[in-house]
């Protein structure tokens, strides 16, 4: 079990995991939504109903919005869970916290774009798998990524999860008595800048797909 250094304390760094549960669940009920959306039916209902369109578009987002919103939230109670409240303890936990906000928002455009994509509800499962895992093990969310051969740390570099572990390795790396660097602070603002930009591009991308 890979573990990290949170206030000097040797605890099991649940967030390095998250990129695979982020991914997968986004994908799965994302994709589970949309294909009700695409239902002829529903979609022919909500174009007789007296509601505004832009109102039906709105409370769309806002459903979308609590739906992810509450998933991380959940997923930040887990350390507290499994490991108390030590995990929280440490001065550098909200880079952890903001580390793991933009993860969601970059699983949330994948996530949008698959579903956009592929219709077929096998293929939404399959390839929820397939990225979660796919990314988990290029990146260094299952293995250290210095245990990384070179091919595969040039390959992931150019994934957003890379860059999100990235941040994790070094954050897990501290001590109460650790003071940020900066070199750490330009590591924190390259890796967020990546992983917004990726987010950026498969949103654009996505909303293509649906035009």
């Amino acid at each position: 079990t890979r573990s990290t250094t949170v206030t000097g304390v040797q605890t099991c760094a649940l967030p390095i995991y998250f990129p695979y549960l982020y991914m997968s669940a986004m994908i799965y009920s994302v994709g589970g939504v949309l294909k009700a959306y695409r239902d002829r039916g529903i979609r022919a209902r909500m174009s007789a109903s007296p509601i505004p369109s832009m109102r039906q578009t709105v409370e769309s987002v806002l459903a979308f919005s609590i739906l992810f919103v509450a998933f991380w939230l959940v997923c930040l109670l887990l350390p507290l869970v499994t490991q108390g409240a030590s995990f929280y303890g440490s001065k550098f936990m909200w880079y952890f916290i903001l580390n793991t906000a933009v993860l969601m928002a970059t699983s949330i455009s994948i996530a949008f774009l698959v579903s956009t994509v592929v219709k077929n509800d096998m293929a939404i499962s399959a390839l929820a798998n397939v990225i979660g895992l796919g990314m988990s093990f290029l990146c260094g969310v299952f293995v250290p990524q210095r245990l990384l051969g070179s091919g595969v740390t040039a390959i992931s570099r150019f994934l957003p999860v890379y860059w999100y572990e990235r941040v994790n390795d070094m954050l897990g790396t501290m001590s109460s008595t650790s003071v940020l660097t900066s070199d750490n602070y330009r590591l924190i603002a390259q890796s967020f800048a990546i992983q917004l930009t990726f987010n950026y591009q498969i949103g654009r991308a996505s909303c293509r797909e649906r035009v």
